[in-house]
């Protein structure tokens, strides 16, 4: 995956200079791995320069409608790796409602790794309101994410937004109270920190 990703960038660099082969590699947009990911999956994953994402989406603008093996779409990428640099959502809005395997949303990946919540707002999160209560395979909504990731700044957002799930539990029986619980006891704040952090979902 390195090797494409310089790959690509190499292409990026010629196409500045405006060198006569400026174009990416014949068909490497479109390039699959074991995985089922394209290049732009794999351009996100690492984070890499926004410009060179754009050049991927110019040269294959239906690969934000790709899922990978898994049923991720780059959006999905996007929201785990935390880089919401580039608006992916803008070429296929319908990826926010986009569930894989496992059932998540890419709002579900925000929320479980800390995205900031303007960007989900304008990202990832669907028209639908009732999205922010929709339950993956474990039965997990955005908010039960966000309190497994300890983002207790999200937290607040999500319960701001209204959302009804704070006393919903997943599979295993666990409501997101105690997922933030089991979070925070992980942490390093001093106890009266962690405290307040608590009560505010209760």
């Amino acid at each position: 995956k390195s090797e494409l990703v310089k790959m690509i960038m190499k292409s990026v660099a010629r196409r500045r200079r405006k060198d006569a082969e400026s174009e990416i590699e014949p068909l490497c947009e479109k390039w699959i791995d074991e995985n089922g990911s394209l290049p732009l999956h794999i351009a996100v994953a690492n984070r890499v320069p926004t410009d060179l994402v754009l050049v991927l989406l110019e040269a294959y603008p239906d690969a934000v409608r790709i899922a990978d093996k898994h049923g991720r779409l780059p959006l999905h990428y996007s929201m785990s790796h935390r880089y919401p640099n580039c608006d992916l959502q803008a070429y296929w809005p319908e990826s926010k409602s986009v569930r894989d395997r496992t059932g998540c949303l890419p709002l579900h990946y925000a929320c479980r790794f800390g995205v900031n919540w303007s960007s989900i707002q304008h990202m990832c999160l669907p028209d639908d309101s009732s999205a922010t209560e929709c339950g993956d395979n474990k039965c997990e909504s955005p908010l039960h994410k966000a309190c497994i990731g300890g983002h207790i700044d999200l937290i607040k957002q999500l319960l701001e937004a209204g959302i009804k799930s704070a006393a919903k539990t997943n599979i295993d029986g666990m409501s997101p109270l105690l997922l933030l619980a089991q979070a925070d006891g992980k942490s390093d704040l001093p106890f009266n920190e962690r405290r307040n952090n608590l009560a505010f979902v209760e």
